[in-house]
């Protein structure tokens, strides 16, 4: 992504690391967390280092934006199975999922996907997994006037 931005803005200055341990010696006028990075972040001690170290290089009135799963709808709408496909030129891009609710935090769930690329007669198959937070409103507020 990185390498997309800078090609498109090559003006531009971009920043490639881990948003856990923010430790840049420069100050910003915004902030942008994507690709749902955030709701990578399941610890409370991860997501306030996170929010601690962009308020620490983060300008006044600065502009953070990110977006994540919101808890109210995710967990109403999570399904365990579910399948989507793209026509991508000459390749078709599959990918099922596989949603279950962890045990452990009401607030996370399991993730896996399995990518099937198909292309002139042949499969590849990928898989991803991963553990993901969804955070209510009221949570991301509470969090945001604490690092502040």
């Amino acid at each position: 992504m990185i390498n997309i931005a800078l090609r498109e803005y090559p003006d531009l200055r971009f920043i490639c690391g881990d948003m856990r341990e923010l430790d840049i010696d420069h100050t910003f006028d915004s902030v942008i967390i994507t690709g749902r990075s955030f709701s990578y972040l399941t610890e409370d001690n991860e997501v306030n280092d996170t929010l601690r170290g962009i308020n620490n290089i983060l300008r006044k009135n600065g502009i953070l934006i990110f977006d994540n799963f919101n808890s109210y709808k995710i967990f109403e709408d999570i399904t365990e199975i579910t399948e989507q496909k793209i026509e991508l030129e000459n390749k078709t891009i599959t990918r099922q999922n596989r949603s279950v609710r962890s045990e452990k935090n009401p607030h996370l769930w399991e993730w896996e996907a399995t990518y099937i690329v198909e292309k002139g007669g042949k499969k590849q198959e990928y898989k991803d997994r991963a553990t993901l937070r969804a955070f209510g409103s009221d949570e991301l507020i509470n969090l945001l006037i604490d690092t502040i």
